[in-house]
């Protein structure tokens, strides 16, 4: 069994977390400049849509991970980034 994300779309993460694996809601404030996230009310729907759904979550999550995170590929990537121009 794998973890749902639940988290802001703040940095990377929205690139990463696709809709099959958890919610990621919209931040109020900005981190990256000393400010908290906010919209609490926006995580606490999220958190509560996601443990309805959370057997859906959790698999989506586990593909996403192995999808893109399996050992090959990133043997290859850090391969590319190291030794390849």
């Amino acid at each position: 069994m794998a973890t749902p994300v639940l988290g802001y779309k703040l940095g990377v993460l929205p690139e990463i977390v696709d809709e099959s694996a958890g919610y990621l809601v919209q931040a109020d404030g900005d981190p990256f400049k000393g400010e908290a996230p906010g919209n609490v009310e926006g995580l606490v729907e999220a958190a509560l849509a996601l443990l309805d759904r959370r057997y859906e979550y959790s698999q989506g999550a586990r593909t996403l991970a192995e999808k893109r995170f399996d050992l090959e590929r990133m043997v290859d990537e850090y391969y590319k980034v190291l030794f390849v121009d």
